[in-house]
């Protein structure tokens, strides 16, 4: 499961910056997106990047792009999830 950023930032406005509705309608093909995986307590989650293969409406296709300590992914392995989970993004 991903952690929402957005839920995150509207509940802790001072300390977490998710990215704005602009940026992320401005996810394309080749961007990269951060994104949180959640881990049973009391583990907090791990974050990582993953370069977009695909958008679709909300949804993203994408390809894991750095090494993983917790979460149960591998470098290219193929995820999908909601833009509502992006933390950060660097458009391409």
């Amino acid at each position: 499961m991903f952690a929402n950023a957005q839920i995150l930032a509207r509940k802790n406005p001072d300390t977490f910056h998710a990215p704005s509705e602009e940026d992320l309608s401005n996810i394309v093909v080749g961007s990269f997106v951060k994104v949180c995986y959640e881990l049973p307590p009391p583990e907090t989650g791990e974050r990582f990047w993953a370069i977009v293969l695909e958008v679709c409406g909300g949804t993203i296709t994408a390809k894991v792009d750095n090494l993983l300590l917790s979460a149960p992914f591998r470098v290219g392995e193929i995820i999908i999830f909601e833009k509502k989970h992006v933390y950060d993004v660097m458009i391409a």
